[in-house]
């Protein structure tokens, strides 16, 4: 099976030059912390909630003013839709990522993939056990 049997096509996208202040307006409407940054489809970046507060905010800068592209993280770690989920797992082995984007070998942005949803495919149930430990869990209050 290959990672692209498993995507999660329904993911929000961003351009380089939208507003944090939309961005964060996405986030907050759909619940998630993190949006791919597209340029016709091809992914150069994704902006996560902690880029937007350490990246500009912390610095002063005005989400009103300030565009994707100045804060989004440019070096991001992807799989291929056309690789083997083992190769994939491997890939990520020791990273703590709860979702990891799928490309194409043309950088197209394809969606999403879950990193336990991966591994438990891979068969690899001690890695399972090794990753959901060291993935912070949402606690309640």
């Amino acid at each position: 099976m290959q990672v692209g049997d498993l995507v999660s096509r329904d993911v929000q996208v961003i351009n380089p030059d939208t507003l944090l202040k939309d961005a964060a307006k996405i986030m907050r409407a759909r619940n998630i912390g993190l949006l791919p940054v597209c340029d016709d489809h091809s992914l150069v970046g994704v902006l996560s909630d902690r880029d937007i507060i350490l990246r500009s905010t912390a610095r002063g800068s005005k989400p009103m003013k300030t565009r994707a592209y100045e804060v989004m993280t440019t070096e991001v770690i992807c799989c291929f839709a056309d690789q083997e989920i083992q190769e994939a797992v491997t890939t990520i082995r020791g990273k703590q990522f709860r979702r990891l984007p799928v490309i194409d070998r043309n950088k197209k942005f394809l969606g999403f993939v879950s990193l336990t949803q991966l591994i438990a495919l891979a068969g690899d149930e001690k890695l399972t056990d090794k990753v959901m430990i060291r993935i912070p869990q949402p606690v309640r209050v």
